[in-house]
């Protein structure tokens, strides 16, 4: 039952198991999240030829409203100054109204979204073992990655760490990055160890 369980969960966040064999190498957890995802809506080293594209256009909107930009001005600041007392306002709401059920609701399914049950189906199985005695082949496909929860938690991690550094054009002492270099490339490791043995076990299955 917790394997289906983390089955599911892998469903829900968008993970791909084909034949047992997981197929997201790169985030095997959250495949739809990352920083740049979350901060920008895409992931820019994924998409270089949009960008070109969105920078050439960008330039050419910029030259075409430079002999504007005096006359924007204005604009802009009346728009800061809206913004800024929209935020006061919602800083005024009434505590009261925070309380309701209604707002209430919308705070437990948002938790409930995002809540990972797998991290509790890891812990689960950390306490009572990870006994492949009469399990299928298909649970023994999973197992090998569940067991490997925290390892490819910690290289997603690491990855948005990095990807947030670059992002901000940070650059890491040479000790912190080989730090993080080698917890991402760890963590790729276990992960191309555990397609090797779901790999085995499907040969297995098809041999019979």
């Amino acid at each position: 039952m917790l394997i289906a369980l983390y089955a599911q969960e892998d469903q829900r966040f968008g993970c791909v198991v084909e034949d047992g064999i997981i197929r997201n190498t790169e985030r095997p957890l959250f495949p739809l999240v990352s920083y740049l995802k979350q901060k920008y809506g895409f992931d820019p080293q994924q998409d270089s030829q949009a960008n070109k594209n969105d920078t050439q256009k960008s330039e050419s909107i910029q030259q075409d409203q430079d002999g504007d930009e005096r006359a924007e001005t204005p604009s802009k600041s009346k728009a800061s100054r809206i913004l800024r007392m929209a935020l006061t306002a919602a800083q005024k709401l009434n505590e009261k109204d925070k309380q309701n059920d209604s707002y209430m609701n919308q705070l437990l399914d948002n938790l409930v979204k995002t809540f990972d049950i797998r991290a509790c189906v890891f812990a689960t199985f950390f306490r009572v073992g990870f006994d492949l005695h009469e399990l299928t082949p298909s649970e023994k496909q999973y197992m090998e990655m569940i067991q490997l929860y925290p390892y490819l938690k910690n290289g997603e991690i690491w990855k948005d760490i990095k990807q947030e550094l670059d992002d901000m054009n940070v650059k890491p002492t040479s000790d912190d990055k080989n730090w993080m270099d080698s917890s991402v490339e760890g963590a790729q490791e276990q992960i191309e160890q555990a397609i090797v043995n779901q790999s085995k076990i499907l040969a297995d299955v098809r041999a019979k």
